[in-house]
């Protein structure tokens, strides 16, 4: 094989390289776009913790006011009894 048709055949390949090269930082900045980043998994975190806070107080506050109806109920059912 003589010099020219080694150099053709590098420059091919150099041209073929660079085109995968192109493809791929389209397809890692599409992939950047689309992966969390440290800033939106804290901020996740921080909605997760609110959104727990208010599930808790809901429960709590459901409770007290289920415990505070049963316990009218309770003193209705026996006043009416006596």
């Amino acid at each position: 094989m003589d010099t020219e048709q080694r150099i053709d055949k590098l420059g091919a390949s150099s041209d073929e390289t660079r085109e995968r090269l192109v493809r791929m930082e389209v397809q890692l900045k599409e992939m950047d776009a689309r992966v969390a980043n440290k800033e939106d998994i804290a901020h996740l975190r921080t909605d997760i913790y609110k959104l727990e806070v208010r599930m808790v107080k809901w429960f709590i506050f459901t409770a007290f006011g289920m415990t505070t109806a049963m316990g009218g109920i309770a003193v209705a059912t026996i006043r009416l009894i006596h």
